[in-house]
């Protein structure tokens, strides 16, 4: 029997993330999100950022209550995400793993952002991303590309994956153009 689409805060909740404020701005997050996505795109992106981030980040590391994650925990994170274990031990790697990458980089690019944007209610959760540049980039390889989820299998919208990987905004260029030449003296 469906019951429909479930709220943020109930699907966040069943992945029982034990920190509070975290588990708050990752619903607050997802709820600004939600409008913007369909409901397979954005069931998906709860179990990225709160299954297959946080919640990994809090078994692996109890102690770590911030998104502000220590490098040795980023790295160790960033390396355990790339295989999948199985029940029995044994491992193998994990084809979509950039999918993952690519969220979570967002996830943190748009704390940054709105932190700009509305300080007063995100600046305390602004900081460096855990995955670099470098390790969601995607360009060097068509293989990566064909192993990322579609719209109709994964519920990921590969355009948007995409354009986030290559992190393109002619707008936001522009701006940060024009910020920096009213910074510089430059005009």
């Amino acid at each position: 029997m469906r019951h429909g689409q479930r709220p943020t805060a109930e699907l966040v909740n069943a992945r029982r993330i034990r920190c509070h404020p975290v588990r708050d701005v990752l619903v607050r997050y997802l709820d600004e999100r939600r409008p913007a996505l369909d409901y397979s795109s954005f069931k998906n992106l709860v179990s990225i950022l709160v299954g297959n981030f946080w919640a990994d980040i809090e078994h692996h590391h109890p102690d770590v209550d911030i998104l502000d994650l220590p490098h040795d925990v980023a790295a160790i994170w960033r390396e355990r995400t790339k295989t999948i274990t199985g029940k029995d031990g044994s491992s193998r790697p994990r084809k979509g793993y950039h999918t993952i990458f690519f969220q979570v980089r967002g996830f943190y690019r748009d704390l940054q952002e709105w932190a700009l944007e509305n300080p007063s209610s995100w600046a305390q959760w602004s900081f460096f991303s855990p995955v670099r540049k470098a390790e969601d980039d995607i360009h060097d390889s068509a293989q990566q590309v064909a192993d990322l989820p579609g719209e109709v299998d994964g519920g990921v919208d590969l355009e948007s994956a995409v354009g986030e990987a290559l992190d393109v905004d002619p707008e936001r260029q522009a701006e940060a153009a024009a910020v920096g030449d009213q910074g510089s003296g430059v005009e």
